[in-house]
């Protein structure tokens, strides 16, 4: 997809934006933020998912993990304008003027403004559907819904408010708002388990999710504000929001597409299966949800700096970002699923009930397909970084259709396992294509495919999670200090051996050397 030249070509007599910075060293920056996000997330939900199921019972947790995923479906009505401008900007901040920044922020804005009632109509069909998809009896229908909108109004606050945050993403400056996430998390977490004390239930949580969106927005719009030197509005004209927003389309089906994929399977289990295996699929997926996050949350930090390299056409560099970080993914999340493998019973035991525990082989699928999602997602990203939306779109459409085929045939019949089957199938199909489709971009004659997910380093996380796979059924520990130390052991233990037999001398050298080039106390190149 080529961006239209009316809004981000070069504009003429004004120069372009001056931006001085270190790439790595924004992406360890990055990383960092979105480390100290996700661990927040973890401990915040480690704490308050227990009480969550004892104060509503594991129906209603099943049915609020389902509101919750159902509400993205809120995507379906977005037209992704902000997230297509944090790409426009991060592809062309070097090349493009301070009036052309602008204008697309203000076409972006507009845009959003526009389609605001169709917010509205999405919202109110979901709405409507919430107590049919939840699968609750109709005395309780009114407090879905009444949740179900809360979650809608939640959405469209952020929404609307997402503009700041998706520029500070675009400019590689994600790093300046880690203490207001960490505060508006903490505050999430306070503010529903007050709800919940206090008996609000359902309702309650939505209410707290709302204060949260607003309050979050608000303050990384003044965090813009202080630390984007260009960031304004800027006279466009009606025609050139029409034009931001057709180039908006693609990325809007894309989200569609990415929604259905990884955001339908409590829909799906719950649907077809009901709610309380919700519950037991949310519990059992939270370790491996958790921990894996801190691996692919820095990769996300390192994108909007790689988008710049595909934007000035320099491939050499991208594809070396690319294997290292690949290679990086392999093992750490590889790591973290044998620990996951082995003591996740033992966590669910401890942590809430051991009823709550979907089994060894479910909980092996789960593992192996957090990191086909989080492998896949870097070939994708490099699809999104060069604006082909369209060819994503069609390509996780196929993959959405695979899952909901199968999805119909088997989770009647196998409930969790015929769920993750259905993923399976689904995710194994994006990975062939993703990586096809991204070789050809970045102009190599060969598929990444057979580099990614049959090569050494593959195979060898492949055969150590299945070796910690079938050790899980027979180790067990009964207290949280004795499975800290098992797992911490394990994680240090594994991440060892995979160091040495799975990345080459290389891998391992380029890894040293990004790390020990970080200056972790510099502020000198921050622009």
């Amino acid at each position: 997809m080529k961006t239209n030249t009316s809004m981000i070509s070069k504009a003429l007599g004004e120069h372009s934006v001056p931006i001085r910075e270190n790439l790595r060293q924004r992406a360890y920056l990055n990383s960092m933020a979105s480390w100290v996000d996700t661990f927040t997330r973890m401990v915040v939900a480690f704490f308050l998912n227990p009480y969550i199921v004892s104060t509503l019972g594991s129906i209603f947790y099943g049915v609020w993990q389902i509101l919750s995923q159902l509400n993205s479906y809120m995507a379906m009505a977005d037209l992704q304008t902000s997230t297509t401008l944090k790409w426009v900007i991060a592809k062309d901040r070097t090349i493009a003027s301070k009036i052309e920044l602008r204008q697309s922020v203000t076409a972006a804005l507009s845009a959003n403004i526009i389609i605001l009632p169709i917010y509205l109509i999405a919202g109110g069909i979901i709405v409507w559907l919430a107590p049919y998809v939840s699968s609750v009896e109709e005395q309780h229908f009114t407090i879905v819904r009444i949740t179900s909108a809360l979650l809608v109004l939640a959405f469209i606050i952020t929404q609307v408010l997402f503009i700041f945050d998706q520029v500070l993403a675009a400019m590689n400056l994600s790093y300046k708002s880690i203490v207001i996430r960490f505060l508006s998390i903490t505050l999430g977490g306070v503010l529903t388990a007050c709800m919940l004390y206090f008996g609000y239930g359902l309702p309650g949580m939505s209410v707290a999710l709302c204060t949260v969106s607003l309050v979050t927005g608000i303050s990384i719009g003044w965090i813009v504000l202080a630390n984007v030197s260009w960031f304004g509005f800027a006279r466009v004209t009606w025609m050139q929001v029409i034009s931001f927003i057709k180039l908006t389309g693609w990325f809007m089906a894309l989200k569609i597409v990415s929604t259905a994929n990884f955001a339908m399977d409590m829909i799906l289990l719950g649907y077809l299966a009901g709610p309380r295996y919700v519950t037991v699929y949310t519990l059992s997926r939270y370790l491996m949800s958790a921990a894996s996050s801190f691996c692919s949350s820095a990769f996300n930090a390192a994108t909007p700096g790689l988008s710049r390299l595909m934007g000035e056409k320099d491939y050499a560099k991208l594809l070396t970002a690319r294997g290292q970080l690949l290679s990086l993914l392999w093992v750490g999340l590889t790591s973290i699923g044998t620990v996951v493998c082995l003591w996740n019973k033992s966590f669910i035991g401890i942590w809430t009930s051991p009823e709550y525990f979907a089994g060894q082989i479910e909980t092996c699928l789960i593992v192996l397909l957090f990191i086909l999602k989080s492998i896949q997602a870097v070939d994708g990203s490099i699809i999104v970084m060069a604006l082909e939306a369209r060819k994503s779109t069609i390509l996780g459409a196929i993959s959405v259709s695979i899952t909901i085929f199968f999805a119909w045939l088997l989770i009647p019949l196998y409930q969790t396992m015929g769920l993750l089957l259905s993923l399976l199938a689904g995710i194994i199909s994006m990975c062939i294509s993703y990586s096809y489709y991204a070789s050809r971009l970045t102009q190599r004659k060969a598929s990444f495919f057979i580099s990614t997910y049959l090569s050494r380093t593959p195979v060898v996380c492949i055969i150590l999670l299945a070796i910690s796979g079938f050790m899980g059924n027979y180790v067990k520990v009964n207290s949280w200090s004795m499975l800290a130390g098992v797992m911490s052991a394990t994680i240090i233990i594994v991440a060892s051996i995979l160091w040495f037999s799975a990345m080459s001398y290389d891998d391992r050298r380029n890894a040293i050397k990004n790390i020990t080039s970080i200056s972790f106390l510099n502020k000198a190149e921050i622009s």
